[in-house]
């Protein structure tokens, strides 16, 4: 479309140019229209238009050079953004074993692998937190152009033979910089949170709310609130950790800003298939009471399910919020024929909160 509409410039252009040198040659006369004598005694305004048609039919001939020139540096720009502020996604206490882990962006916390492949896909950094173990068998794929040239540079002058070959991050001037994404564990972590956080440190409740109506909308759906209750520290790229049951998957959006002091944040849960291919619209109460169900434990009066929550100080120290989200499925029968809540009646509470700080940074 972008070459038929440039070729009907470039001929109306032509065509312009040999009506403007015949009307020059031949000269005025009177029997001709008033546009034709105008444009006769006046040729500069033909040239112009000529040159007009002529800037058009270059600007859409060159129209994708700069529209992949101009894409290429957004997209540039973007990546070095993602990795200069990363959003961080964290997975805690996992078992990986034979099979491809996509690591971009994620903060791995204390978990096992075993006969892997981590694929790198260059869109994001990625961090191994306190505790993580591999065994087996490793792999490290990338499908990125840049880190795979980088990579392949890395093996070469590695395996030359008495070269002292060191490996660096710079800046664009060439100055090596400090690692900037390096945790260590601590040494002896605290337990209780007395010992663990002072008031320099966020800390981050978890709070459900659950203001259920006859009428549905955003404010009335259930929603975990995260409140931070400290005295000083923001708390940053907080996130809570996806619940697994026996059928789906409870999720979380991590807060895209950070939380300050005697301040809340939001998050809806997003319930999703196993394979996470897709989204369910089961709703959250009956996907809890469907999961009471299924446990079939003689005396159950409960489902306990355990609830996590991660997030940093300025600093990058990272932090851990553990607690139990209690499902009540006498309260949640009572609610049924009402539509929402009934007085003070909990069909959803929070127990147990547990604060503690999980790694120091460099």
């Amino acid at each position: 479309m972008r070459e038929w509409y440039r070729d009907i410039v470039i001929t109306l252009a032509l065509i312009s140019t040999a009506f403007q040198t015949y009307l020059v040659w031949r000269g005025p006369s009177p029997a001709d229209p008033p546009v034709v004598r105008e444009a006769t005694a006046h040729p500069i305004g033909g040239l112009i238009l000529i040159a007009g048609l002529f800037i058009v039919a270059g600007l859409l001939n060159s129209a994708p050079l700069l529209g992949r020139l101009l894409l290429t540096k957004k997209a540039d720009t973007e990546s070095r953004d993602s990795f200069k502020n990363p959003q961080w996604e964290t997975v805690s206490r996992r078992q990986f074993m034979n099979e491809q882990v996509d690591i971009d962006g994620k903060r791995f916390y204390d978990c096992a692998f075993q006969n892997v492949q981590l694929r790198f896909h260059g869109t994001a950094p990625s961090e191994f937190v306190s505790g993580c173990t591999f065994t087996g068998s490793l792999r490290l794929s990338t499908d990125n152009g840049a880190a795979m040239h980088y990579a392949k540079l890395c093996q070469v002058f590695s395996s030359i033979p008495g070269l002292a070959a060191e490996f660096v991050s710079a800046d664009e001037k060439g100055n090596v910089l400090a690692p900037s994404f390096e945790i260590k564990e601590l040494k002896r972590p605290p337990t209780q949170h007395a010992a663990t956080l002072t008031e320099s440190d966020p800390n981050i409740y978890i709070e459900f709310q659950d203001n259920r109506g006859p009428n549905t909308s955003p404010e009335t759906q259930p929603r975990f609130m995260l409140v931070n209750r400290g005295t000083y520290g923001n708390a940053n790229t907080v996130c809570l950790e996806r619940i697994r049951l026996r059928q789906h998957w409870i999720a979380f959006p991590q807060i895209p800003y950070s939380v300050a002091p005697y301040t809340s944040a939001d998050t809806y849960p997003h319930i999703e298939s196993l394979d996470h291919k897709r989204a369910d619209p089961e709703d959250f109460f009956d996907l809890l009471w469907k999961e009471y169900e299924s446990r079939r434990i003689p005396n159950l009066h409960e489902l306990a399910l355990d609830l996590v929550a991660t997030y940093q100080d300025d600093r990058r120290n990272l932090f851990e919020t553990k607690c139990q989200l209690v499902f009540d499925p006498s309260a949640h029968a009572k609610t049924r024929a009402h539509h929402g809540q009934v007085g003070a009646i909990q069909v959803v509470s929070i127990r147990n909160p547990k604060l503690r700080k999980i790694s120091a940074a460099i």
